[in-house]
């Protein structure tokens, strides 16, 4: 067990900016071997609306910045949102674990893991339990080792236990900063990691049920090089992770048959470099679907199951028109928790010409049509809802600095 020391800091806050715009039909490049002709019933609308958007900042400036990855979750227990994020301070140039959490006001910002000297924070993945506890899965670049943190009494100590920090996974090799290599969900009393052994090439699930009361660690898939942009979902008797095959260049599904893997192509095996930054989310118990980065077209595109054909329905959420534009990395998603059928998606758009830009797209699916809201940053995205109609999204602007945005359609 390796033990880390932790601090806390103070607040930063907020402007609001609106952009909205019409979004393109879809009619994205692709084989005629690739996905489906998307539906009419589906097909994104011609049309501009009138919503809430409002853009707080969260940490950076005067030299402290927010380095990379975010991960934005709601506390059930309050209904604010909170994230967790790789930072680092201008001062001693620390690279810390940190965690935002909004009261309705303010953010409160805290040091989780401040390595004690190593380079910690990058690849985390946030999680609250039922009771509004806060977990974070998060990756020790100093020595390539998974970690996981817990406050497990919800009263913002994050190192009043002997436990914590834990290491889950000593030595998962050499992540890429710019990837997403580790994923966390929480279902009931099981903590779930889903994340990409370097080592070997594969993907990994570990969980633990309750504090330590048993843990298992499983292979889920070692076929060449797979595991890396995983993202788990894990309700009830549900585990699945949605992953890529950077050897094939294609996306993955492996959903849990107790105590074997179900996996699957999730694309035409005959395209390729499609599946990177994958993002799971269920619209219902019997229905997955999964947000990607077709890289060879460079454009998002989302897939969602069909239970009555028993297939992969694809949609394109954002048809790239230009050349040299590059549409739809660090690609989020989520469904609303109460009906299931608004879904909002979170990515980067670079915009090559006539002046480069780097611009955040969220696309909105209000059960019928699909519209789009933007403004700048788009790095590191993630996307979540906290009601039928107000979600949260978080992410990191090319000036380093972290932005959360409240979505609201009410």
């Amino acid at each position: 067990m390796l033990l880390l020391r932790g601090g806390a800091l103070g607040v930063a806050l907020s402007i609001a900016l609106v952009v909205l715009t019409a979004l393109p039909a879809a009619s994205c490049g692709h084989s005629e071997n690739g996905p489906p002709v998307v539906s009419p019933s589906m097909a994104p609308a011609n049309k501009t609306v009138s919503r809430s958007w409002d853009e707080q900042l969260v940490f950076g400036g005067h030299g402290d910045v927010c380095y990379a990855h975010t991960s934005i979750a709601i506390d059930p227990d309050d209904g604010y949102p909170a994230i967790a994020f790789y930072g680092r301070y201008y001062e001693d140039q620390s690279k810390n674990l940190m965690y935002a959490k909004y009261d309705g006001s303010d953010w409160d910002i805290t040091v989780v893991d401040d390595g004690d000297g190593d380079d910690v924070g990058a690849h985390a993945s946030l999680a609250f339990n039922s009771s509004g506890c806060p977990s974070i899965a998060y990756y020790n670049e100093t020595d390539d080792s998974l970690m996981w943190v817990y406050d497990a009494d919800d009263d913002g100590e994050w190192d009043d236990d002997e436990n914590w920090p834990h290491v889950i996974d000593p030595d998962v090799g050499v992540w890429a900063w710019a990837e997403r290599n580790c994923s966390h969900d929480i279902s009931g009393s099981t903590f779930g990691f889903a994340y990409y052994d370097e080592n070997g090439g594969d993907l990994i699930y570990f969980y633990v049920q309750g504090i330590f009361v048993s843990i298992w660690m499983v292979e889920v898939d070692t076929d060449d090089d797979v595991g890396k942009y995983c993202s788990l979902h894990q309700s009830g008797s549900t585990v699945a992770i949605s992953y890529y095959d950077e050897t094939n260049g294609y996306l993955k599904f492996a959903k849990l048959n107790y105590p074997t893997w179900d996996i699957e192509r999730v694309v035409d095996p005959d395209e390729h470099n499609i599946g990177m930054y994958s993002s799971l989310s269920y619209k219902s118990s019997a229905v997955p679907t999964i947000a990607y980065y077709d890289a060879d077209e460079k454009e998002p595109w989302l897939a969602i199951w069909n239970p009555a054909t028993s297939e992969w329905d694809f949609t394109c959420l954002h048809d790239n028109t230009e050349a040299n534009d590059d549409i739809g990395m660090y690609i989020s998603h989520d469904w609303d928790p109460v009906t299931g059928t608004k879904g909002g998606f979170s990515f980067h758009h670079f915009v090559d010409s006539p002046v480069q830009r780097h611009c955040l797209k969220f696309v909105y699916y209000d059960g019928e049509d699909y519209t789009e809201l933007g403004s700048y940053g788009g790095y590191f995205t993630s996307f979540a809802w906290k009601d039928g109609d107000t979600g949260w999204i978080s992410d990191h602007n090319p000036g380093s600095q972290l932005w959360a945005i409240e979505f609201d359609d009410s």
